[in-house]
């Protein structure tokens, strides 16, 4: 293609019954393809009158005339009244035929045809022929070649209301902005003119038709007035995904807008469940989805990847939430926006366990433990814990072969109202859920009387913080959460002081 200025002009020329002239911003270019056949695309945005001749040429305009004429004219002529809001498009501009959705169009002096992919300009104006401008209409180009040169210099465009140029030099361009919901059709010149609203591509090789948008043909939606369509955008409610035994499988969460009539963002993120982050799945970042007017799909994806494994579990959830709509075009509002993904667990308890009938062990590592009974272990911080008349003894096992005493967390020193007792009886970790830590629990029988009643306290697995405490039966002797971690059961032996075996062991539960 060619890479030289290059300014392609428009000029409309009315008979005498015409009810009146064009004037700057009429019309406005939607589309711009210097790639393939060359394309072009502008929207009228007031009434063109029957048989009026629109000129195109790509020879240079030096602010009071054409001061290269090596390249070409063409024309297009509307046969009836052409109502604001019709979009016309012009492809295969680099042939000898050029292609039109409304109307016809014809070459007229040209040497050279097609656009190029660089410093190239269009201008439309009125004229008495295709040389002689006289008033100009609407610009465009894949340059700022306003600020160079004098490709607007008497013209009476401006950019940004009535002229367009992008910075660089993009092979292929497209208005991807609202199309309906303005009072009146001259409103949208200054969206159409503003580069925000235009989507580009530029790369090596031929990008008109390579499935990225934008992609040509140019869309040719009308632009309508009046009040914009509703939107909504919303996250599927409910998807489920089978576990698995290994590898992984995916939770696809379906977000969608009902129409294409606005463009937005709206970001994303795990907010809740009660599967682990990095053990049930494969940790997600949050996001943001972009939503394109007219030419972007009505569904994006979230994907969150499921992590198989032959661990025998209850279901786990995953919550991904919607929230931050930032409106670019158009008027969006939020739908449903929490959508709960299931993981369904797949693995059954044998008939024997394990299924062979024969249970081997291998001894990684050891450790001796003063006193310990109950264990439990936290896969997030890769700590194991020990119940102990002392209190809750805390082991590092990131090594497995080597596992070091950490500390021992004695409950008598956690604050807790009431609570003066080291002797923990027994202990159970809840698995981290949605960004939440995991949950040490123990079970802490009173003294020195154990007849009174015992506590529960509720610990940071990874810090060994207080979260919160519970006042139980006498002598709490076992504990476990519910197998969606929302609930804490709690066995009171309700043991009576003393040895006197005529005695019931009857005391409160």
């Amino acid at each position: 293609m060619k890479l030289h200025t290059i300014t392609t002009l428009f000029t409309a020329l009315y008979f005498a019954h015409s009810a009146h002239a064009l004037t700057p911003g009429s019309i406005a270019f939607t589309g711009y393809n210097s790639d393939g056949d060359d394309d072009l695309s502008f929207v009228v945005l007031e009434d063109i009158p029957a048989n009026t001749v629109i000129y195109f040429t790509d020879n240079e305009w030096n602010g009071t005339a054409f001061a290269d004429t090596a390249e070409s004219f063409w024309s297009w002529t509307n046969p009836s009244v052409t109502p604001a809001g019709t979009v016309i498009k012009m492809d295969s501009i680099n042939t000898a035929s050029i292609i039109t959705n409304l109307g016809a169009a014809t070459f007229g002096f040209a040497p050279n045809k097609g656009v190029a992919t660089s410093n190239e300009a269009i201008l439309a104006y009125l004229g008495t022929n295709e040389s002689t401008p006289t008033t100009f209409l609407a610009a465009v180009g894949n340059d700022t070649l306003a600020n160079t040169g004098n490709v607007l210099t008497g013209t009476g465009l401006v950019e940004g209301t009535s002229a367009i140029f992008i910075s660089g030099d993009e092979d292929v361009m497209a208005y991807n902005g609202a199309r309906s919901g303005e009072a009146s059709f001259a409103a949208y010149s200054t969206l159409i003119n503003n580069t925000a609203n235009w989507i580009t591509e530029d790369a090596t090789g031929d990008q008109h038709n390579n499935g990225m948008a934008p992609d040509t043909p140019f869309d040719v939606s009308p632009f309508t007035i009046g009040a914009a369509p509703s939107v909504t955008v919303e996250i599927e409610a409910s998807v489920s995904a089978a576990e698995g035994n290994s590898g992984s499988t995916s939770l696809n969460f379906a977000v969608s807008r009902s129409i294409d009539a606005s463009a937005f963002s709206v970001d994303y993120a795990i907010t809740g469940g009660t599967a682990t982050s990095g053990t049930d799945f494969t940790p997600l970042a949050s996001g943001t989805l972009n939503f394109t007017s007219f030419s972007g799909p009505l569904v994006q994806n979230i994907t969150v990847d499921v992590l198989g494994d032959e661990e025998i579990e209850s279901n786990e959830t995953v919550i991904i939430t919607l929230s931050n709509l930032v409106q670019t075009s158009g008027t969006t509002g939020l739908g449903n926006v929490t959508g709960t993904g299931t993981i369904t667990n797949d693995d059954v308890v044998p008939v024997t366990y394990p299924a062979s009938g024969t249970l081997t062990s291998t001894v990684l590592g050891s450790i001796p433990l003063d006193g310990s009974e109950i264990p439990a272990f936290d896969p997030a911080s890769k700590r194991a814990f020990a119940s102990s008349g002392v209190g809750i003894q805390v082991v590092n096992l990131t090594n497995p072969s080597l596992p070091t005493e950490l500390t021992t967390i004695e409950p008598a020193t956690l604050g807790v109202p009431g609570l003066t007792s080291n002797d923990v009886s027994s202990i159970t970790v809840r698995k981290g859920t949605g960004g939440n830590p995991s949950i040490l629990a123990a079970a802490i029988i009173n003294s020195p009387d154990k007849t009174n009643n015992g506590h529960v306290v509720f610990l940071n697995a990874a810090t060994g913080a207080l979260i919160g405490s519970t006042v139980v039966g006498a002598v709490p002797d076992h504990i476990a959460f519910t197998p969606d971690g929302t609930k804490l059961l709690v066995c009171n032996e309700g043991e009576l002081a003393g040895s006197n075996a005529t005695i019931p062991d009857d005391g409160p539960m």
